[in-house]
C-alpha cells in the first residue's frame, strides 16, 4: 500500500519505522550509511513519503543506542529471574580489525523446565553436545548424562591433521614417518573423545 504526504505519521508509527531499519541492519549486516543510499531511500519514499528517514549520525547516536537500552533492560529481568545460567562466548575481530566479545547467556531452568513441559526430561538417556565447558557444565547441573558429539571431535581431529600436515609438510611427496603422525594424534586435547563424560 503507497500512502500519500496528508498526515505526519504517529510517534508509535516513526518508533516502528526505526525499529524495522535497525533490526534490517543488524539481521542483514548492513551499514548505518544504507539510510543515505539512493536506492533505499527511493524504496521507503514509494512504501510511505511521510517518513522521514533519519541519518546514520541519528541512528549511531541516538536511536541505536535507545533501542539498545530497551532491550538491555528486557534482558536484564530474564537474568534477575534466573536460578542457573551457562555462558558461551568467544572473541571475533572484524575486517576493519575492530574486536568483539560475543556473550550467550544459556537459562538451565528454561532448559530444564522445557524438558518438563513436553514430559521428556525422566526420558532423556543422554545429551549430546560439543566438548564446550560450559554446555557440560550445564547438562552436569541438570543431572543428566553427557555425549561428546563425535562429528564434532572428527571435525577437530581433522582440522588437526589437517594443519599438522601443513605444519610439517606430511604427504604424498614426504616419507614422514607414519608413527610421528600417530604420536601427534595421540598428544592432542581431543585423543580421548570416545569415552562417555558425565
Amino acid at each position: 500500500m503507497v500512502f500519500t504526504k496528508f498526515g505526519a505519521p504517529s510517534e508509535k508509527q516513526v518508533t516502528a519505522f526505526h525499529k524495522a531499519i535497525v533490526k534490517m541492519i543488524a539481521e542483514d549486516l548492513q551499514p548505518l550509511s544504507i539510510v543515505e543510499n539512493a536506492g533505499f531511500r527511493s524504496m521507503i519514499e514509494l512504501l510511505d513519503s511521510r517518513y522521514e528517514i533519519p541519518s546514520r549520525r541519528a541512528l549511531g547516536r541516538t536511536i541505536i543506542p535507545n533501542i539498545f537500552s530497551s532491550v538491555q533492560n528486557k534482558v536484564q529481568v530474564l537474568l534477575d529471574k534466573a536460578v542457573d545460567v551457562a555462558i558461551t562466548t568467544d572473541v571475533w575481530t572484524s575486517l576493519n580489525t575492530d574486536s568483539y566479545l560475543t556473550l550467550t547467556v544459556h537459562f538451565l531452568k528454561i532448559m530444564t523446565n522445557e524438558l518438563h513441559n513436553w514430559n521428556i526430561f525422566n526420558k532423556v538417556v543422554a545429551v549430546v553436545t560439543d566438548g564446550g565447558a560450559n554446555i557440560r557444565a550445564a547438562v552436569r547441573l541438570m543431572n543428566l548424562s553427557h555425549l561428546p558429539c563425535i562429528a564434532h571431535k572428527l571435525n577437530l581431529v581433522v582440522q588437526q591433521a589437517l594443519k599438522l600436515c601443513d605444519d610439517e609438510g606430511v604427504g604424498p611427496e614426504n616419507d614422514s614417518d607414519e608413527g610421528d603422525l600417530k604420536n601427534s594424534f595421540e598428544e592432542m586435547p581431543y585423543h580421548s573423545w570416545i569415552f562417555q563424560e558425565k
